[in-house]
């Protein structure tokens, strides 16, 4: 129910959502620690080519699925229902695992090859490895029922393991960290999204490695991201 109302007015008027609640809280709050991350990717220029799909353009859609692949793979159906996800990104409810599907079967191998050349030439030019171990790859692994193909789940990964890398980058000591070591000690966290005037606030619980994401800043900032008028400021919670 949370989901339809966010995101039913805003596919009525085709503008952000007005009557939503003034706060909203999700499981996924470590989405605000990677979000500059995931937007910084230059996926308008890589998706230039692709159709969107109901209910959000293509680069948004392909920013929901690797959001949900960070989130890790089992929580990957709760992630991409996200209400707080979905109004970060502008998806509409139309957008479902059907019509993702359908969308993905739609763009075809060829684009599908393209946007993993794509990826893989933006990991070099970082100089971020995206070769990943089996243990790493379960991680990221979309689970058998979400019904993507292995090849789109692996290009998805490959973009998800570039997001979470140069995260990983920014933390001292923890650059090469395995990935479920960063989902405990620095993602596996809720968070609330206040909607203010002028900004949007997002206040995330803290991790037990809370100290080092504080050393670097990331707890105390403030972004824009693409399509959000608003800048988002993101603190702890006390």
């Amino acid at each position: 129910a949370l989901v339809a109302r966010m995101v039913g007015a805003r596919q009525a008027s085709g503008s952000p959502v007005n009557d939503a609640p003034q706060s909203v809280t999700t499981p996924f709050g470590g989405v605000f620690f990677v979000l500059p991350q995931l937007d910084a990717l230059p996926l308008e220029e890589w998706l230039a080519s692709w159709p969107d799909p109901e209910g959000a353009s293509a680069s948004a859609a392909v920013r929901l699925l690797v959001a949900a692949k960070c989130a890790g793979g089992e929580r990957v159906a709760a992630a991409f229902a996200g209400a707080v996800l979905r109004r970060l990104l502008r998806i509409g409810g139309e957008f479902t695992p059907e019509s993702e599907r359908a969308w993905l079967r739609l763009a075809g191998p060829e684009r599908r090859r393209a946007l993993a050349r794509a990826a893989k030439e933006e990991a070099r030019a970082e100089r971020v490895d995206v070769r990943m171990r089996s243990a790493e790859s379960r991680q990221l692994a979309l689970p058998g029922n979400a019904g993507i193909a292995r090849d789109w789940d692996s290009v998805l990964g490959t973009i998800a393991q570039l997001v979470l890398r140069t995260f990983a980058r920014r933390l001292p000591g923890f650059s090469g960290s395995r990935f479920a070591h960063l989902h405990r000690n620095f993602l596996d966290v809720s968070a609330t999204l206040e909607e203010q005037p002028d900004r949007l606030v997002a206040r995330v619980a803290r991790p037990p490695l809370y100290l080092v994401l504080n050393l670097t800043g990331i707890t105390r900032t403030s972004y824009a991201i693409r399509g959000e008028p608003r800048p988002i400021a993101v603190f702890a919670q006390d």
